[in-house]
């Protein structure tokens, strides 16, 4: 069973809208490795996997929706159908490009085993079987190939979701539905003109001009009380650029401190057969006289 997952991933630089699948594999245990480098998620799909399982989707019928070109991979010139300079468009770069191909950390639950520091993801749509190894469960970061939407490409993304997803067969996890539901209330309330400008204040003292949300109506903040009780735990495990960076500066400090630790061990050692051969010289030159 496949399924499409994602969340927003609000960043400095470029906010978008990350998709990623997860499908059925069968996958040993994994041992951990403490090297403060994310592993690969063994149930994510890879983005060959994700383009077949979204034109399956459209093709089914299931999915309103086609890719678009990726910044990495432009759309080939075919040679049969030339256009004149006048009618020629411009080729997509990686600037300008409305989806990138990108590599992010999720937290997903994981199953832990403390006897052999073993991990076993699990899937989103199993249901834990023995409820006795519940307390073994944690959010793990796993390494999770996707693609990134800018706004404009996630909404028409999120509006081409079906409504029914809440069969056991959908395709949409939790955090994407929840997300679905959240683009279109904001599609009403641009419908209804409930949006005002309005300055957010940055870090650095300055000031940029953002549409807000008018929400003057007890129905509206009614359903935004109901947005947030609903939010599923999952949309709030992604990881930005500058987190993954710094778990990743701070496993490769507490690598760089068991070094030292383990240097410092060493060096006792050394100097504890110091001591010993010290005694031993000692002992050669100075033997005990018998009473």
């Amino acid at each position: 069973m496949a399924i499409l997952h994602g969340s927003w991933l609000l960043e400095k630089e470029k906010s978008c809208l990350f998709i990623w699948g997860e499908t059925w594999r069968k996958v040993g245990a994994i041992h951990t490795v403490e090297s403060g480098v994310n592993l690969p998620h063994p149930l994510a799909m890879t983005e060959a996997e994700i383009k077949t399982f979204l034109t399956s989707l459209q093709q089914s019928g299931k999915l309103n929706w086609q890719l678009p070109e990726t910044a990495e991979t432009p759309p080939e010139k075919s040679k049969k159908n030339r256009r004149s300079p006048q009618t020629q468009n411009v080729e997509i770069t990686a600037k300008n490009s409305s989806i990138q191909r990108e590599i992010r950390a999720i937290a997903l639950p994981t199953q832990i085993s403390e006897s052999n520091a073993n991990l076993m993801p699990q899937h989103s749509a199993a249901a834990l079987e023995e409820q006795a190894k519940i307390e073994e469960i944690y959010l793990y970061p796993w390494q999770v190939e996707g693609f990134c939407l800018d706004s404009q490409a996630a909404f028409v993304f999120l509006q081409s979701l079906p409504l029914n997803s809440t069969e056991p067969d959908s395709f949409v996890g939790s955090d994407l539905r929840f997300w679905s539901h959240i683009a279109r209330w904001s599609l009403d309330l641009l419908a209804r003109c409930k949006f005002l400008p309005g300055l957010e204040k940055q870090s650095d003292g300055s000031a940029i001009a953002k549409w807000q949300p008018l929400l003057d109506s007890s129905t509206d903040i009614l359903r935004l009380a109901t947005f947030v009780k609903q939010m599923p735990t999952a949309c709030r495990t992604y990881q930005s650029k500058e987190e993954g960076r710094r778990k990743k500066e701070e496993g490769r400090g507490k690598k760089e401190e068991g070094r030292g630790k383990k240097e410092e061990g060493r060096g006792k050692k050394e100097e504890g057969r110091g001591k010993k051969e010290e005694g031993r010289r000692k002992r050669e030159n100075y033997p005990l006289s018998p009473l």
